[in-house]
């Protein structure tokens, strides 16, 4: 009789199980099977959490029967991608499924081919790991614009609170003509910039705005990240320095509360370039460009032209580098272990051995007839290639030399008794002193001219350019 039971039961199981009678999302947890309605919001969610957490596969498992939960899944994914999901529509490059079968559930394992990883990493450290829409204005705009012109990023894409999207269009509009004139970086980098509005639905319903901005750069502009910031002459002043030596042929600074009017900003330039010690021939003329704005900011771009043909320049500067490496490397073994003072009379003796002051140089500067040869001639190309310069030379092979040992060194151009002159500047012990190798060579007293105060300078009729700019 019990057998028979038994017997009775499991039939009657069988039969349950035959007529299509599914155990529950509550029986499976039992079973420690994790199990979620087969609904096509639920399949978005995970879609789109796979998606921002950069997971190239997931797996979920959806409560009923294969046939229809394979229909689901397929028609749902198809949608996703057609932009019914926007995520999957801009970051899928493709997909896959592949379905198991188990009672009462359907595994569903989604294969993911993301596409502009980088864009979505973007998206996600500006709104994070799950992007929350935002109030629309064009503080959020121009936010945007400069994390864009940090690096050149050219596409960027951000989500907007739903709005009636003409509205939003005509004030994009708006506020990038406004943003043109009033950002101080926009009109140097931004050729053309570029937008697409989409509305999006979120799993449960919301709305929101998709903005993808596309911009396109100038030609020969720095990443607004690689463009350094100064806020006196004497940084635009280095900077510029730094930047020539470096072999760019425009050097752009942004200048940050500080608005030189044209007199002074020359002055700051040609403060530069007669400082550009390493420079394998003197500049014939100096320019800039400057975008003028209402804020705090302004880019500049600054730059020399020579009347020497380039390859001729580079062929000098080959010259020139050599010979400044040779050399620094036998002045830092005999200054090795000598005192600041007695380092700087070891460079100038050397300076005055090695150059022969040449006549011509300076007649031609003040006829202003100098040839290609003597330009090059005039900066330490002169002393440390060709053996014969002018104080220019002279003072900026000084320099050169004293940069490259680690000591406190300026080349100062200006007037000596009412004659064109340049000579040196340092800084010994806190002190500043004087260095003029052009006279201690060519006047027959090297030491009235080495390492001389402020008093002694104004005593011999020196008087810099004006607006030069020094550094201590």
């Amino acid at each position: 009789m019990k057998r028979n039971l038994a017997l009775l039961c499991t039939i009657l199981l069988l039969l349950t199980w035959a007529a299509g009678c599914q155990p529950t999302a509550q029986v499976l947890q039992r079973q420690g099977i994790e199990a979620l309605p087969a609904e096509e919001e639920i399949l978005q969610a995970q879609v789109e959490q796979a998606i921002l957490a950069g997971e190239t596969s997931f797996t979920i498992n959806l409560l009923g029967r294969q046939r229809s939960v394979q229909q689901m899944v397929t028609e749902t994914m198809a949608r996703l991608r057609e932009g019914e999901s926007y995520l999957a529509q801009r970051f899928l490059a493709d997909y896959g499924v592949q379905f198991g079968e188990e009672w009462g559930y359907v595994p569903v394992t989604i294969r993911l081919v993301p596409k502009d990883t980088a864009l979505l990493a973007d998206l996600i450290q500006a709104q994070g790991a799950s992007p929350k829409p935002v109030a629309y204005d064009q503080g959020q705009l121009e936010a945007l614009l400069m994390d864009m012109m940090q690096d050149k990023t050219p596409v960027a894409i951000r989500f907007f609170q739903e709005q009636d999207l003409d509205q939003l269009n005509q004030q994009i509009h708006q506020d990038i003509v406004q943003l043109s004139n009033r950002n101080y970086a926009y009109g140097y980098l931004v050729g053309n910039g570029e937008w697409a509005l989409q509305t999006c639905r979120q799993p449960e319903g919301q709305g929101y705005i998709a903005l993808e901005l596309t911009l396109t750069y100038q030609a020969d502009t720095l990443p607004l990240s690689q463009i350094p910031v100064a806020r006196s002459g004497l940084e635009m002043v280095e900077s510029l320095i730094q930047q020539w030596a470096a072999g760019s042929p425009k050097a752009t600074v942004i200048l940050e509360g500080v608005r030189p009017d044209e007199t002074t900003l020359f002055a700051w330039i040609n403060t530069a370039e007669v400082n550009s010690a390493t420079l394998a021939c003197e500049g014939d003329s100096i320019w800039y460009e400057i975008l003028e704005n209402p804020g705090q900011r302004q880019i500049g771009r600054y730059w020399l032209e020579f009347g020497v043909p380039a390859e001729r320049i580079a062929a000098a500067q080959a010259e020139l580098d050599a010979a400044l490496e040779e050399e620094l490397a036998r002045l830092k073994e005999q200054v090795q272990g000598l005192e600041s003072r007695e380092a700087y009379r070891t460079v100038y003796q050397r300076v005055m051995d090695m150059t022969e002051y040449d006549d011509a140089i300076r007649d031609a500067t003040e006829e202003q007839t100098l040839t290609e040869e003597m330009q090059i001639l005039r900066s330490a190309y002169g002393a440390l290639v060709a053996g014969r310069s002018v104080c220019t030379g002279y003072a900026r092979t000084f320099q050169a030399l004293c940069d490259g040992l680690g000591l406190d060194c300026w080349t100062v151009n200006g007037y000596q008794d009412g004659a064109g002159h340049a000579w040196n500047m340092v800084r010994l012990d806190g002190e500043i002193l004087y260095v003029d190798c052009t006279f201690g060579d060519t006047g027959g007293r090297p030491e009235r001219y080495f390492l001389f105060d402020q008093e002694t300078l104004e005593a011999r009729r020196y008087e810099m350019d004006e607006g030069f700019v020094v550094p201590w």
